[in-house]
């Protein structure tokens, strides 16, 4: 036979011994005392005030950002303008490619125009203009915003840019003290090679908005309907770069233009590029730059 285990944890009759029942109470007291401390702590906790969790920003985010972006983080996915274009021609896909890149950081939308290729547009000799191309993918552009009767107010920009960290929030800003100086306005250059406004054509010191006086290059720009329609008659026959034809019509008072002094939005030239600003070929960041740091800076240091 097996042998048995001898039990003496019961008396006769089946009571519990005395230290064995002492045992049971003590751990129920302290399963109970467990329990209430971890509630109380609990319920402490839970009572506690709460803090003001403020929103951390990116690290792209400047702080002249901060008391714009946070009351309303989806921002303006048009740039305060009833839409965005960009002119690119189907060959320069690289371009194209930083494009996409920087509009996504800063956080907008954009429709692409294809632009017409020298190949296309020759001068009176029969060579291939890159003028003439250029003149005639703007107006075409200026074509179809006079005929789509939502857009009164268009960003128009090349593919070759580069644009301030805090874009956003500076276009906010200049667009308000815009509207309020002149709701009437036709033509915005929010990026030029040259703006060399005098003192006495200054609208607003805070956004460093003048009235135009000679801006070049055509990189950034916002039209009006009634600017687009003007342009579209004044440069219906090419006769010189395009930029020079809107920089004559601004001296000749034929169209409300204004400038921000120090552009929003600057040319950057890529390596092999031979173009008449940059015809070495080499990199070249090019425009007028305000103290911030650009869009470009920041994606290339993230890549590091």
């Amino acid at each position: 036979m097996g042998s048995e285990e001898f039990n003496d944890t019961l008396l006769p009759g089946g009571s519990a011994k005395p230290s064995s029942r002492k045992k049971w109470l003590v751990l129920a007291t302290l399963l109970i005392v467990c329990f209430n401390v971890a509630m109380t702590v609990l319920f402490t906790w839970l009572a506690l005030p709460r803090c003001q969790i403020t929103p951390i920003l990116p690290a792209a985010v400047p702080e002249s950002l901060v008391e714009y972006r946070l009351p309303q983080l989806n921002l303006q996915r048009s740039l305060g303008f009833d839409k965005v274009f960009v002119v690119n021609l189907d060959s320069r896909k690289d371009r194209m490619e930083f494009f996409a890149e920087a509009s996504d950081f800063v956080r907008f939308d954009y429709t692409r125009l294809p632009a017409v290729m020298a190949e296309d547009a020759r001068d009176e000799a029969g060579n291939p203009s890159s003028h003439q191309a250029c003149w005639r993918s703007h107006m075409l552009l200026y074509d179809r915003i006079i005929n789509t009767p939502e857009l009164n107010h268009v960003l128009i920009l090349e593919d070759d840019i580069d644009m301030e960290l805090d874009l956003q929030y500076l276009l906010h800003r200049g667009l308000k003290a815009l509207n309020k100086a002149d709701p009437n306005w036709e033509l915005l250059w929010v990026g030029h090679c040259r703006e060399a406004a005098p003192e006495s054509n200054l609208v607003d010191k805070d956004t460093d908005l003048y009235r135009s006086y000679n801006p070049y290059c055509t990189h950034a720009y916002a039209v009006s309907r009634s600017g687009a329609a003007k342009l579209h008659e004044i440069m219906k026959k090419f006769t010189q770069p395009i930029d020079l034809m809107m920089m004559d019509a601004i001296a000749a008072g034929r169209i409300n233009s204004y400038s921000f002094k120090q552009p929003l939005i600057t040319q950057y030239h890529f390596n092999g590029d031979y173009s008449d600003i940059n015809s070495d070929g080499h990199l070249n960041p090019g425009g007028h730059k305000r103290n911030s740091e650009s869009v470009r800076t920041r994606i290339q240091a993230l890549r590091i």
